[in-house]
């Protein structure tokens, strides 16, 4: 993995890798059940009580949680990353995570208009393919998956 210091090696680092990313899974799933417990008319004190978290900041652990993305319908995350995240920690399958990035409704980056900055030429564009890269350069996507995701993928991406 680039942009690690000299002496850290991807091995060295794999097992730290892995439990953040467990780590913002179950973050995503606790706000997402909270969110699903508040959709259904739920106290806010009461879901707070009932997972043993105090009142006060419970709130705000319920606003968050209402702003969390769903997962769309057919998919294991609401993002590239996430679904990315969960086949590196083996959630899902090689198949899986082929087939969702596959069929994932991204965005195609705008054109760069005249005068256009490096950053605005449609490089990086979040929701965009570009995703794929990204969670690829993280470790989450192996290269075999990368590479074949890279050869089925429409162009016009």
């Amino acid at each position: 993995m680039s942009g690690l210091p000299a002496k850290m090696r991807d091995d060295e680092i794999e097992g730290v890798r892995r439990v953040r990313a467990a780590l913002v899974l179950a973050q995503l799933d606790y706000r997402r059940e909270i969110a699903a417990l508040s959709q259904r008319g739920y106290d806010v004190r009461d879901m707070a009580r009932a997972v043993g978290v105090p009142g006060y900041k419970f709130a705000e652990t319920v606003r968050v949680a209402q702003e969390t993305a769903p997962i769309p319908e057919g998919f294991s995350g609401a993002t590239v990353r996430e679904i990315c995240q969960r086949y590196f920690l083996g959630q899902i399958t090689q198949e899986q995570v082929i087939h969702e990035l596959t069929t994932w409704d991204y965005v195609i980056p705008e054109p760069p208009g005249e005068g256009a900055e490096y950053d605005d030429l449609g490089i990086n564009t979040p929701g965009s393919i570009d995703e794929i890269g990204w969670a690829f350069d993280d470790g989450f996507l192996d290269g075999e998956s990368y590479d074949h995701l890279m050869e089925i993928l429409p162009a016009e991406y």
